[in-house]
Parts: structure tokens; sequence; C-alpha cells
């Protein structure tokens, strides 16, 4: 009798025990999840690339489901920075690994998660964007190569945008992003010397004209090309493409630059 009336005390005790940390488990992930919107986190526990500690400055601009937009700020320059995709978990995980903190509690900060932007549709020319949070003028994503309609054009885009984009020194500004307006694909040929790059001899080469517009980010301005140009693709012997812009009339004279600058 005597332990089954002590088995019952223990279980008692146990669920007892359990409906108590359960609702201050939930509290604490929350309070976790928990991210500021459009004020600045300073992170005086991160540390750069050599293990000396850098700081490090950022803005949530939004979050769209699990991924978010993060403005990672300059700190030589407050006006200038660039934008990188982060999970909803990572930015959480940084908050905390580096202890960052937003002035004033985080009082002011808009809690709301930013509505999703519209995808422009297949085609059509994407041009920078002024935001309405901050009036940041700034450039638009790369397209993805998944909008390729078959698997080569998918590669050759990646090849061309790889051999255009490009992400920005730590301390400095100029990040590049490419989009396109027209790729076309032609009838695949064997090499020709003197026509094709010297690295392709030997190799199956696909003509590829694409009309395409990159976008550089800098401090105080957004430069914008609209471009034309013939590329010859083929894939080197490690099964990776690479396309190489090839000579073609009238294709470096038509293009087209304009500059706009940022709101100060």
């Amino acid at each position: 009798m005597k332990k089954l009336i002590f088995a019952f005390v223990f279980c008692v005790g146990t669920i007892g025990l359990f409906s108590v940390f359960v609702p201050r488990a939930a509290k604490s992930q929350a309070r976790q999840d928990k991210i500021q919107y459009n004020v600045v986190y300073d992170c005086p526990a991160f540390n750069d690339a050599k293990g000396a500690s850098s700081g490090r400055k950022f803005k949530v601009l939004r979050c769209d489901g699990e991924n978010c937009k993060v403005f990672m700020i300059n700190e030589y320059n407050p006006n200038g920075g660039f934008e990188i995709d982060m999970t909803k978990a990572h930015v959480s995980e940084d908050i905390s690994r580096y202890r960052c903190v937003a002035p004033g509690d985080n009082k002011n900060a808009d809690p709301q998660t930013k509505p999703e932007e519209q995808t422009p549709n297949e085609g059509q020319t994407q041009q920078p964007t002024t935001t309405n949070t901050n009036g940041k003028v700034a450039c638009p994503a790369s397209d993805p190569d998944s909008k390729g309609k078959s698997e080569l054009e998918r590669a050759f885009r990646g090849a061309i945008r790889q051999g255009w984009e490009k992400e920005p020194e730590p301390g400095l500004d100029g990040r590049v992003t490419i989009t396109f307006q027209e790729f076309r694909v032609g009838a695949p040929h064997k090499y020709r010397i003197y026509a094709d790059p010297n690295e392709a001899v030997g190799k199956t080469i696909y003509p590829v004209r694409a009309t395409f517009t990159t976008c550089t980010d800098y401090n105080r301005r957004v430069e914008i090309t609209k471009r034309e140009r013939e590329h010859a693709c083929f894939q080197k012997t490690g099964g990776k493409w690479a396309c190489t812009i090839i000579a073609a009339p009238n294709t470096n004279v038509k293009d087209k630059t304009e500059s706009l600058d940022k709101p100060r």
C-alpha cells in the first residue's frame, strides 16, 4: 500500500513540474525567435575571418516566411553596405551567438513581418527598387538560373551569371547583380580555330546570345548597364560549363548605362 501511495505522489509531482516547465520553455523560445525589423543590431562579439574582434552591424529589413532579407552595414561608411538572404533561424542564431543588441530595447521597432515583394514576370526587365522603409535605392537580386527553359539554358545562365555577379570585399562597396531580358541558344557546332576560345579546343560549342542588365550597388549610387553579348559556351574537362564572350559586331556599342543617386 505504501508503495502505491509513493508512486501516486511521484507521478503527481512529475506532472506538476512538467506543466510548469513547458510554458516557460515555450515562452523562452518565443523570445528567442522574436526578430526586430529596421533597427540596427550591434554585435560586439563578432570576429572577422582572422579571429580579431571586429564587431558587426546589420538591419533585418523583412522576413517572408522563414527567409529574411538582411542589410549588412559598412562600418566605414554608414550609408554603404549590401543585402544578403538569411533564414530566420540563422538570424536568431547570430543575434544570440554574437550578443547582438538593438538600441532603445527595441521599443520603436516594427515587430510585424513585412509583405512579400512581387516578382517580375518572365522576361520583364527588373529595375532598381526603392524601398518604402528607408527610401534606399538598391539593385534587384540576380535572376535565378531556374528561369532557363531547359537544363542546358539553366547551365549557361549560371555560367554567365557567375562571370558578372560580384560580392564586394569586406569594407568596400560595388556589389554587382545581373538580370536577363533575352536569352537565345543556337545550334551546337565543333570547335573553330581563330573563332572560338582557345580553351575550348576539341569541345562542342553552343552559341549563346544574351541581352542582360548588370546593376552595381555603390555607397552613393547604383549604376545600371544594359548589354548584349554573344558567347561561346562549352563544357570543361571537369564537367563544369563555361561561357566566354566572343567578338561580335555591334554589341558593346549598344550598351546603355544609367546612374541613380541614392537619397541622402
